[in-house]
């Protein structure tokens, strides 16, 4: 009995020295890393931030001061994150000694009307750091104004008309203008139809007016539109006035700076319902 008595608390043992190890074995180790915190630096301040408020396709300059606070002087770098793909944010100069001067220039590119989130940080020599978040505001344009805005990105108002079937340049007298009688846009002087011939080159008419063919522009996406239409068309060298439709779409590609316009004209004849294909060019106003 004695010896049976003695099994059982042994083997009563093990199970709880099993138990214990089990228990120590789901223990997770000891962190022992060390959090170190930033240190955000007061010996400089930056004054002159504030939100920026920019056109959809424009520039903003704000002139910023960085000043030192206390301590010795040093040199501070200024870096921005967060800015859209369609705008840029520089400094000018984007590092100097406390204290100095510099300026934010922000640059929209066709941005999406909206409120854009930023940080700029300054970064002195000795690696503190402070943040500073500020918003770019692109303002929403009237009905009007988002039209005429057109006429801000273009360099030029002159535009070249490429015969994509020959891939040449035949003419550049195409021009953009504002209606005062309707408050729309007109592209004038549009080749209909080129031809080696002046007597079969056909331009853009109107007997009744001085504007030709209306034009849509959404600043939002930098699209241009040709809406359909129908138009007349006289021929450079004289001859028969003719009736042509004629429609199209294009985008302000800022990268390559250059607004392209593909149009086709066809004459409205049911014996020769001819189509041709055309492209205006115009350059772009670079935002540096």
């Amino acid at each position: 009995m004695r010896t049976k008595t003695i099994l059982t608390l042994a083997i009563g043992a093990i199970a709880i020295t099993s138990c214990k190890k089990q228990k120590n074995d789901v223990i997770p180790p000891k962190d022992t890393a060390t959090v170190v915190e930033e240190v955000v630096d007061t010996s400089t301040t930056i004054s002159g931030i504030a939100n920026i408020h920019l056109p959809i396709f424009g520039i903003n300059n704000a002139n910023i001061q960085v000043m030192r606070n206390s301590g010795l002087e040093e040199k501070v770098t200024l870096s921005v994150t967060g800015v859209p793909q369609t705008m840029e944010v520089k400094f000018r100069p984007a590092s100097g000694y406390t204290s100095f001067s510099s300026t934010l220039r922000a640059v929209s590119r066709i941005t999406p009307p909206g409120m854009y989130p930023i940080t700029i940080t300054s970064t002195t020599e000795s690696g503190k750091k402070r943040d500073y978040k500020i918003d770019l505001v692109v303002d929403t344009p009237t009905k009007r104004e988002c039209e005429i805005a057109i006429f801000n990105i273009l360099r030029t108002n002159q535009f070249q008309t490429r015969d994509t079937s020959i891939d040449s340049i035949v003419d550049q007298n195409a021009s953009i203008v504002t209606s005062s009688q309707d408050n729309e846009i007109y592209l004038r002087n549009m080749i209909l139809v080129f031809d080696q011939s002046p007597f079969n080159t056909f331009r853009t008419f109107n007997s009744n007016s001085f504007f030709h063919v209306m034009i849509k522009y959404d600043c939002y996406t930098g699209t241009a539109t040709i809406p359909m239409q129908k138009i007349e068309g006289r021929p450079l060298g004289g001859g028969v006035i003719k009736e042509f439709e004629i429609w199209g779409t294009g985008k302000a590609d800022t990268k390559n700076n250059i607004l392209k316009i593909n149009y086709t004209t066809r004459l409205d004849d049911t014996t020769n319902p001819a189509t041709n294909s055309y492209t205006l060019e115009a350059e772009l106003n670079e935002l540096n």
